[in-house]
């Protein structure tokens, strides 16, 4: 969604808001640094295919979350090289902007505060656990089409 989307223009324009490079680009996402860093190093890795929202996830996505993962794994190891890392996604209505985008965490929380923001609860949900979702809704959906 051009003009409409800030995540849509990043990864259009091959560069974040700040003008840098994206860190990562494939066909299915894209990586950049989040602009306002809630920790040592902190990488969104978003869907091209505008999502507005975990609400907008069906089954079918679970190997694209799963790939989202795996990015971030990957930059975190190159970046930081952190054991202590934290992926995840804020609940609706707590997501800052309305295209899905996975929080990757490494380091320390700058300042110590931020991590409020990214506690596994009513407004963050941790990636493992959206992929856990996932699958179970994808087995329902398969056992359903069986009957």
């Amino acid at each position: 969604r051009p003009g409409g989307c800030a995540f849509c223009d990043i990864q259009r324009q091959g560069r974040d808001s700040r003008g840098q490079k994206l860190l990562y680009a494939d066909e299915t996402v894209v990586a950049f640094h989040d602009i306002a860093p809630s920790a040592e190093c902190h990488v969104l890795v978003c869907p091209r295919q505008h999502i507005p929202t975990l609400r907008d996830l069906s089954p079918e996505h679970l190997d694209l979350v799963r790939h989202m993962e795996e990015v971030g794994q990957s930059l975190l190891a190159e970046l930081l090289g952190a054991d202590a890392v934290l992926f995840g996604y804020h609940r609706p209505p707590w997501n800052s902007v309305d295209h899905l985008h996975l929080h990757c965490l490494g380091g320390a929380f700058t300042p110590a505060w931020k991590q409020v923001k990214y506690v596994p609860g009513s407004w963050f949900i941790t990636s493992d656990v959206v992929q856990a979702q996932l699958e179970q809704r994808l087995q329902r959906k398969a056992e359903v089409s069986k009957l």
